[in-house]
């Protein structure tokens, strides 16, 4: 089995390894293939996309696993606003038809407004990562948004930790070095 994992990766961090280490080691899967996003009309980067991949290659070399592979084909070759169903038949021509696609449970209430044919919400094989600990997803949630096709991945306790939470912390246009400069005390909680 591969697993698609696809995000902004801006930036990369312990709740996405922690994702990651759980389906190496709960699912045991051929490849995790993590499919950086490119242009999106409902997401904007902070950095460039220069930078993600730089940031995401630093990530998965920390990760040490051969069956972690950065896909870059969305930034580099890719025109126009990409969906989930692009990445889908991008992956089943490339790769193989037994692919899943990892998500976390907040993308539950969005997922019927992705696409009009909704391929991601009926179509493919998902599985849903708990993003808020605080709320039960069971499966009436899933039936009220028309989810077809997933498994909830319980197996693992993941962080609940957001790449937008962590730019929070990280004053805007602000470089990281400038801050230690400022402050050697400066700790990204």
């Amino acid at each position: 089995m591969i697993y698609i994992f696809g995000a902004a990766f801006d930036p990369p961090h312990v709740g996405h390894s922690a994702i990651i280490r759980a389906l190496l080691h709960y699912k045991n899967p051929e490849k995790i293939l993590l499919i950086p996003s490119s242009k999106r009309n409902d997401k904007s980067y902070h950095v460039s996309d220069e930078h993600r991949l730089a940031m995401l290659q630093i990530f998965v070399s920390e990760i040490d696993d051969k069956r972690v592979i950065i896909d870059d084909y969305f930034i580099k070759n890719w025109e126009g606003e990409m969906i989930t169903q692009d990445v889908d038949i991008y992956a089943r021509e490339k790769y193989s038809e037994d692919i899943v696609h990892v998500f976390g449970t907040d993308t539950i209430f969005s997922m019927p407004e992705w696409d009009s044919e909704h391929y991601a919400l009926k179509k493919i094989k998902k599985l849903f990562i708990p993003r808020n600990i605080e709320q039960s997803f069971t499966s009436d949630i899933f039936d009220k948004y028309g989810v077809e096709n997933y498994e909830l991945f319980t197996d693992s306790h993941i962080p609940d930790v957001s790449s937008t939470e962590i730019r929070k912390i990280i004053p805007e246009y602000t470089a990281l070095k400038t801050l230690f400069e400022e402050n050697p005390k400066f700790i990204i909680k």
